[in-house]
């Protein structure tokens, strides 16, 4: 509400006629900001109505709508209330707003416009600028830019730019120079070292900030290489800077409820070392961005500190002594020095709009430099003094701006003022207490769930579910109910996990009823039921670094089974003929199962799946007498997904899956798969959006569900992926809303079998590059619909067509259209 970021943003979109439109701020919308749409204009949109209505409007709301029988009538709710619809009350808000901004923009032009060149055009993030020192650079001119971009295009790390590039208007090419997750600075050691910093994991279950270290002329855009060397290990460190002389290091550690500035001697090779506090802050003080000074005797940063206060501050380096450079209630930010080291450039927003300030340390002259109708953020100048360097804002995103640095067409500044509202009253201050921490104070019900879906017997399945975990998450456990109207009596299950160890520990018990056909007597197959009662318990470890997630699990399971057989009178005479009984089985069946899996797989703002990378897993299945088993099966299986982007412009995927498995044993229902298509008779679209049980991705598409059966499968899945459109539409506050529209053409190829016939294999075959008996083709076209429900559910709907090639294929093809997820 009071962040002049946030009121930068909604300013951009006003000025570019972008706004969002009240079906985007209702529903989890594409465009930029994204998700902060809900915020970026609710927040201003509700304050905006409680001024009119008062803030008793909103209990009123709440009360009236948690009371309808019907969701999702929120505009009744507050007609009710205010007699006015969202609908109506939002085009109101616009057009105050849109009056304020043109206010505001009457000002800065009556002071005369003083922007930069736009340099990219991508929007998204971009994120601290900084100009390349001449030790820094092999190659090149010598106006060089590296930053942090994050656009949605392309995997986002440091880019590179070079001004010299650069001819009248056109476009210059971004050089990616080091894959990172981290938005933060980049510094240079004295032998051109770049200095910056990413987000790892650190003891498993944390992701912190650490700092890294990239040779002169060196690239890293995967983010393994050998070279790409880390400097700390858990030290949540960030916004390093290097001392000209390189001996010591400055950086922001974010802990203990507050961010310090800490100190570390640098060795020739990198290596950091006596890590130490640099200054000293109160508590719940912050410290951003130190720089230092070109010579060295100097560190200039911003803070912020208690009553809001976000200023500059100066620290010299030899005595410690700190001194404040600015104090007021503007958010002076990002500081930079200039050449000489006599000047400080620096983000502030005293005018109500973030632009770029000069502050000269001799005589604390302030001048601004920029004078932008949005913002202007993160100054960097170049080494000779001749440029300046910010990133700028649009409705599309940040993007980078340069200007030459004119001190004859410096603005003097006027005196800061807002128009941000005041804020409301805090609440009353809640007593606290300190205990030694127990999970039982906070482990309880968190979450309750019910759904429907189609049952193994005649008629609905219905479930009742309840999960809950502690506040630190070291406890979790789901228990639930299946009630199916004939089976014999409601199912229970419940899982718990322990996760406080370096491993994951889980144990589950359920019950269940199925109905079964496999007892054959007096020459006849009967239903009957089979009550299972299982216990399963097990262990994994994950192995996260950077960018490639490990994880290996082990478990066992036993289960003890009985047949509810029917009675005599459903049995019949016996007939001393008939042929031997085959009886159901009944007794004791555990197993063991080995797990791996590996994944490096990148997603896209611009896909519907993941773009980039590979994901592996195996697993291992066995049961046997060692297993305390009184049935045997040996059973292995994998999945391998890769992702390839296509070089030409669309963003085009390339995905493939390929899944496969092989058993041997006595126990048949365990070393028996199943190959085939969607299953729509008994999950259709309306099961699958009531329910949300989807039908699968991996399918064998033209063909009816469980087609080929066999000891052994494989299935290996072909997609190209062609992004048509991302509409981003929705109709004003109803619960349905178009995200995006993809086209996928596919091809589908597997089969299940007992035995495969190597010597069965011909090439172009019968239409088909590899042709074989037991392996069969699928092709197709879908279109695919991401739309939410209800403003916060997404799902996948896909509406496609696929033929089979084979003659247990459906004839004429299948068309369909249900709800789904891409692998």
């Amino acid at each position: 509400m009071r962040s002049s970021l946030f009121d930068m943003q909604l300013r951009a979109d006003f000025l570019d006629d972008n706004v969002a439109t009240l079906a985007q701020i209702s529903s989890d919308a594409r465009r930029w900001p994204q998700g902060t749409l809900w915020y970026l204009y609710g927040s201003r949109f509700m304050r905006w109505i409680t001024d009119i209505y008062g803030q008793d409007v909103w209990r009123a709301i709440a009360a009236d709508y948690g009371a309808a029988l019907v969701p999702w009538g929120i505009n009744r709710a507050i007609r009710r209330q205010t007699g006015k619809t969202y609908v109506d009350l939002y085009e109101g808000f616009k057009k105050q707003t849109k009056e304020r901004y043109d206010r505001q923009m009457r000002q800065v032009r009556r002071r005369g416009l003083r922007e930069g060149k736009r340099l990219t055009h991508h929007g998204f993030s971009l994120a601290y600028p900084k100009f390349v020192p001449e030790r820094a650079r092999s190659e090149g001119g010598k106006y060089q830019i590296d930053y942090f971009r994050a656009d949605g295009h392309n995997r986002p790390g440091v880019y590179r730019i070079d001004l010299s590039d650069a001819e009248g208007d056109e476009r210059i090419d971004e050089t990616f120079i080091v894959r990172t997750a981290d938005s933060g600075p980049v510094t240079y050691g004295p032998e051109g070292q770049m200095v910056f910093s990413g987000v790892v994991p650190f003891r498993r279950i944390y992701r912190r900030h650490d700092l890294f270290e990239l040779p002169k002329g060196e690239r890293a855009t995967r983010g393994w290489e050998s070279y790409r060397e880390r400097l700390t290990v858990g030290l949540r460190a960030d916004a390093a800077t290097v001392s000209p002389s390189g001996r010591h290091v400055v950086f922001r550690r974010n802990d203990q409820g507050t961010s310090r500035l800490m100190i570390a001697d640098r060795a020739p090779t990198g290596e950091l070392s006596r890590v130490r506090t640099f200054v000293k802050n109160q508590p719940f003080d912050q410290a951003f961005t130190p720089v230092y000074s070109p010579d060295g005797s100097q560190i200039v940063y911003s803070a912020w500190s208690a009553g809001g206060f976000r200023d500059l501050r100066l620290v010299d380096t030899r005595t410690g002594q700190e001194r404040a450079l600015t104090f007021d209630r503007a958010m002076d930010m990002q500081p930079v020095w200039s050449a000489e080291g006599d000047k400080i450039y620096f983000a502030s927003d005293r005018t109500g709009i973030f632009n770029i300030y000069e502050l000269t340390l001799d005589g604390g002259t302030l001048r601004q430099v920029t004078n932008v109708r949005t913002g202007a953020l993160m100054p960097s100048v170049s080494e000779d003094g001749k440029l300046l360097t910010y990133v700028g804002y649009t409705s599309k995103g940040y993007d980078l701006w340069v200007m030459k640095l004119d001190p004859k067409r410096f603005l003097e500044p006027i005196a800061y003022e807002t128009d941000r509202p005041d804020p409301y009253a805090p609440p009353p201050p809640v007593a606290m207490t300190k205990h030694r921490y127990s999970p039982w104070r906070t482990l309880r019900p968190r979450n309750f769930a019910f759904e429907t879906a189609p049952g193994s017997f005649s008629g609905n399945r219905f479930r009742f579910a309840v999960a809950g975990t502690d506040i630190l998450g070291l406890h979790s456990f789901e228990t639930g109910v299946n009630i199916e109207t004939g089976a014999p009596g409601p199912m229970f299950d419940i899982t718990y996990a322990y996760l406080r160890f370096p491993f994951d520990l889980s144990l589950s018990f359920n019950n269940r009823y199925t109905p079964r056909s496999d007892f054959r007597i007096n020459d006849q197959n009967l239903l009957y039921t089979e009550r299972s009662f299982s216990l399963r318990s097990a262990i994994s470890y994950a192995h996260p670094s950077e960018f490639v997630t490990q994880q290996i699990g082990a478990s066992y399971t036993a289960a003890i089974t009985e047949a509810l057989l029917p009675g005599e009178e459903e049995i019949g005479s016996f007939d001393p003929y008939a042929t031997v009984t085959n009886e159901p089985l009944s007794g004791l069946i555990s197993s063991v199962r080995l797990s791996y899996s590996a994944a490096m797989v990148e997603g896209s703002y611009w896909n519907a799946g993941p773009v980039r990378g590979w994901a592996v897993s195996l697993g291992l299945d066995m049961a046997d007498e060692w297993t305390a088993s009184q049935e045997s099966f040996y059973s292995a299986d994998y999945v391998v997904n890769g992702y390839l982007p296509m070089p030409w412009p669309g963003h085009h995927v390339l995905a493939i899956r390929s899944s496969g498995a092989m058993s041997m044993g006595s126990f048949a229902r365990r070393t028996i798969f199943f190959v085939g298509g969607y299953n729509l008779e008994n999950v259709g679209l309306a099961d699958q959006l009531l329910s949300t049980i989807f039908n699968g991705a991996f399918v064998l598409r033209g063909y009816q569900p469980s087609t080929y059966r066999g000891r052994a499968f494989m299935l290996n899945n072909l997609e190209y992926r062609i992004p048509l459109a991302n509409p981003d539409f929705g109709v004003q506050t109803l619960p349905f809303y178009l995200r995006r529209v993809d086209l996928n053409l596919f091809m589908d190829w597997g089969g299940a079998w007992n035995r495969l016939d190597m010597d069965a294999f011909t090439f172009f075959d019968e239409g088909a590059i590899i042709n074989h008996p037991s392996l069969h083709t699928g092709v197709g076209a879908e279109v695919w619909l991401g739309v939410t429900l209800g403003y916060v559910l997404p799902i996948q709907l896909r509406f496609g067509h696929a033929v089979g090639s084979s003659s247990a294929a459906i004839p004429g093809g299948q068309t369909y259209f249900i709800a789904s997820s891409p692998f």
